[in-house]
């Protein structure tokens, strides 16, 4: 019998800092500057379990890059907390960055929040996010890690871990319900509807109850494409580019309930039951260790 292991790494070295000059109580500029410097190395072990010995094997990784970065935003935040999330106020972040060096590029960020409490203690929020790269390095994918629309807090019900390849890929090896939630820029749209159970049945005192959980349903919605520009085939462009730069990526949806808990303090967890429209897996459990956002 033969293991074969591929394993990537990466190393990140960085400096930098950052300054907020405050316009007032909620709203401030932020600006950051700093030096990045990031390598790989790929190396494939092959261990021959029947005669005991193991071979290592370097392969070939691609080039490090150096890029000198900076960004500014304008933040605005008088959001009322709860245990675990929000639940009255708003919030936004406008940015832009800027990398100048190996690779140059910029990034993006719009990310706008609404909290409101049409009636105590239900609270309904909403979320559109927006990141993106762009610029003529922004979609140089072996040495920047794509956007994924599957992360904790972007689209529920799409985690790497939950994908089984097998079931879900096409007979060709093509797994598009998998590959569409990559891109350089993404889209990304949040709904929930927030409330106390134990407070709202009375059991212990207080808005929360005598622990501190909250209950939420939820409905996601993203998308996340790339230009294309460097990809000659029309037909493989249309397939990477949205449905509303005409080509036929379609957003994916999600939708469900569950729990979210502030363990002492410490961090935030949450247990949902989640149910993604956009791929062949039903419901399941998703867990994390999030605040809501």
């Amino acid at each position: 019998m033969v293991e074969d292991i591929t394993i990537y790494r990466q190393y990140n070295r960085s400096v930098g800092g950052a300054v907020a000059y405050p316009l007032s109580r909620v709203q401030r500029i932020e600006a950051s500057a700093g030096l990045l410097n990031v390598s790989w190395d790929i190396e494939r072990k092959i261990r021959y379990l029947s005669l005991g010995e193991d071979e290592t094997i370097d392969l070939e990784a691609p080039d490090a890059i150096t890029l000198a970065q900076s960004s500014v935003a304008l933040v605005y935040d008088n959001s009322l907390w709860g245990v675990a999330s929000p639940l009255l106020g708003q919030r936004y972040r406008l940015e832009i960055g800027a990398n100048v060096g190996t690779l140059d590029f910029f990034n993006a960020v719009a990310d706008y929040r609404k909290y409101v409490m049409p009636v105590r203690p239900l609270t309904i929020a909403a979320r559109l996010l927006h990141f993106g790269r762009y610029g003529r390095d922004a979609e140089d994918s072996d040495r920047l890690q794509p956007l994924f629309l599957g992360y904790d807090g972007f689209v529920r019900g799409y985690e790497y871990g939950s994908f089984d390849f097998v079931e879900e890929c096409n007979a060709d090896g093509s797994c598009p319900n998998y590959t569409n939630l990559f891109g350089s820029k993404m889209l990304i749209g949040n709904l929930e509807v927030r409330f106390p159970p134990l407070g709202l049945l009375g059991i212990g005192s207080g808005l929360f109850g005598f622990l501190p959980i909250e209950m939420v349903l939820f409905g996601d919605a993203g998308i996340a494409w790339w230009e294309g520009h460097d990809v000659s085939d029309p037909a493989q462009r249309d397939l990477l580019r949205p449905f509303f730069l005409g080509g036929e990526r379609r957003p994916v949806y999600s939708a469900g309930a569950g729990l979210r808990m502030n363990v002492f303090g410490f961090m935030i967890i949450e247990l949902d039951y989640v149910y993604p429209f956009s791929r062949e897996r039903g419901g399941h459990l998703q867990f994390s260790f999030i605040p809501g956002f």
